[in-house]
């Protein structure tokens, strides 16, 4: 007997007021993510020869497997090609840096579906680049990774699974099936019910809650992150941008905010739909005085940032990024008119300059002779240009009158 059936059975043999444990140690036993090594009669569990992954022990005993016919009793057909594996051993200091991305669509070709595909999360991202460099040559990825392996396992148990599937290729069927029932449930609307009307008989859309008001609550809408796309090496200079994808907008939000008011407000200001929200949270660092003592009251704005999927393509109205040189010209130029940005620059840089004490803005006439010569040819420049402007319009009012 070994030493894993020792412990399953002394678990149900427990004497307890509760049936939990017999329960933990099957689902420990039966757990996608437990690796259980053989431990032969012929060596000792502390032998290393002994303890060898699942996976590889199988992929040495295909001979003994049975024929394709027959049907897989409830565990043993977990190690199959195609189902979750141990990851081949990885030498300490061999490993690099991933590089794996996901296909990101081409310009203009996103969608409502493959919306979410650019707000994949960076570790998400390393997490699966590992994988891919960590696998066999001829090994592809499993169907499912390990919490959807999980959850899949606890569906089946359920009886929440469609058939119940014996032979690997079924399992590999059942498997992507339940995978693409996740994608349509992540693609779908979010915060409403259909709702029948009693009178008309029509159903209807609902937004899930009560209605709350809330004054004081802000929505900044802010451009989409687009970064430059690197070649590999961190040094070299970016080649490209990512496309800005437009079925997903981006919101800056108090920190108090849920999902599901993210979603509920959307819907009720602006009937927009969403088919999915992502939030994270931006703390800026703290401050330190010139000691390095840790100051209080002097930190940066904190936010979060919500993501939100569309059903509608929609794009950041005047993003100067994305206009081509003329379009930019005159929006700057229409900016300037209407909200005098570059003479309010003007203005702090010339309060920023005062208050360094620099004598090109501050006040009074300069003190030494170059400077104070300089300051009078602009003077007698400017009176000029302004005599030889006004000289020319009075001759342009003399030539229309003779007309």
């Amino acid at each position: 007997m070994s030493r894993l059936q020792a412990s399953l059975r002394a678990a149900t043999r427990r004497s307890s007021p509760s049936p939990f444990v017999a329960t933990a140690a099957c689902r420990l036993f039966f757990s996608p993510s437990f690796n259980a090594y053989s431990t032969s009669s012929g060596s000792s569990p502390s032998d290393p020869s002994s303890r060898e992954p699942t996976s590889k022990r199988i992929t040495e005993e295909e001979t003994s497997k049975p024929a394709e016919d027959e049907t897989y009793s409830f565990p043993y057909h977990l190690p199959f090609k195609g189902s979750r594996v141990d990851p081949p051993t990885v030498i300490p200091g061999k490993e690099t840096r991933p590089t794996w991305d996901p296909k990101m669509p081409e310009h203009g070709k996103f969608t409502a579906e493959n919306a979410w595909v650019s707000t994949i999360p960076l570790k998400v991202r390393y997490r699966t680049a590992r994988k891919i460099d960590r696998l066999q040559p001829g090994e592809d990825l499993p169907v499912l990774n390990d919490p959807q392996l999980k959850q899949w396992w606890e569906d089946r148990m359920k009886g929440k699974l469609p058939t119940n599937p014996t032979t690997p290729e079924q399992v590999r069927e059942s498997q992507l099936a339940w995978r693409q029932a996740k994608v349509v449930k992540r693609q779908r609307i979010r915060g409403q019910v259909k709702v029948k009307d009693k009178k008309t008989g029509d159903w209807t859309n609902k937004v899930v809650g009560q209605r709350i008001y809330l004054p004081n609550i802000v929505f900044r809408l802010i451009p989409n992150h687009t970064p430059f796309i690197r070649p590999k090496g961190r040094k070299t200079a970016p080649i490209a941008m990512e496309p800005y994808n437009p079925y997903i907008a981006t919101f800056r939000v108090p920190k108090a905010i849920t999902k599901q008011d993210i979603a509920s407000y959307l819907k009720a200001v602006y009937n927009l739909d969403t088919t999915f929200v992502r939030t994270a949270v931006s703390n800026s660092p703290r401050v330190r005085s010139r000691t390095g003592r840790w100051l209080s009251g002097q930190s940066r704005y904190n936010y979060k940032r919500a993501v939100v999927g569309l059903t509608k393509p929609f794009h950041y109205p005047n993003d100067p990024d994305n206009m081509t040189p003329t379009a930019k010209a005159d929006f700057d130029k229409d900016l300037n008119e209407r909200f005098y940005k570059n003479l309010i620059d003007e203005n702090e840089a010339r309060f920023r300059l005062r208050g360094m004490h620099n004598k090109q803005w501050g006040g009074g006439n300069p003190k030494s002779l170059p400077k104070l010569f300089g300051r009078i040819a602009e003077r007698r420049t400017a009176r000029e240009n302004l005599l030889r402007e006004e000289v020319a319009q009075a001759k342009r009012e003399e030539a229309e009158d003779s007309v």
